[in-house]
């Protein structure tokens, strides 16, 4: 499945679930214009990450369901050879945790610092 096929499934997902940008933003930590971007169709490629996290927010928010696709479709670093998609993508989500949690603390830093 490429990154087109992946958005259009995740729209799909969206409106089927009548999911707004808004309700997924808040759920996800990405940014609400972000969201309704990709669900307009105004971001042409948005970032495998991105949509990772919108896919789990739908995959745990509806019991039961396995909607998250196989995000993978651009390679990889070199650490990553030999793991499973699955495992890549988890590798990908905990680098964008990882980023998170960083920036949060530079944020509460920079407060200190005021």
């Amino acid at each position: 499945m490429n990154k087109l096929d992946n958005v259009k499934l995740l729209r799909d997902l969206i409106k089927e679930h009548n999911l707004t940008a808004y309700e997924i933003a808040k759920n996800t930590g990405l940014s609400n214009i972000g969201v309704q971007k990709i669900i307009s169709g105004d971001t042409k490629s948005p970032n495998p990450a991105t949509l990772s996290k919108i896919f789990e927010y739908i995959e745990n928010g509806i019991k039961g369901t396995n909607v998250k696709p196989n995000m993978v479709s651009e390679p990889l670093p070199e650490y990553s050879k030999g793991l499973s998609k699955d495992e890549q993508i988890d590798l990908l989500m905990k680098t964008v945790k990882y980023q998170e949690e960083i920036i949060d603390i530079l944020k509460t830093k920079i407060a200190e610092k005021k």
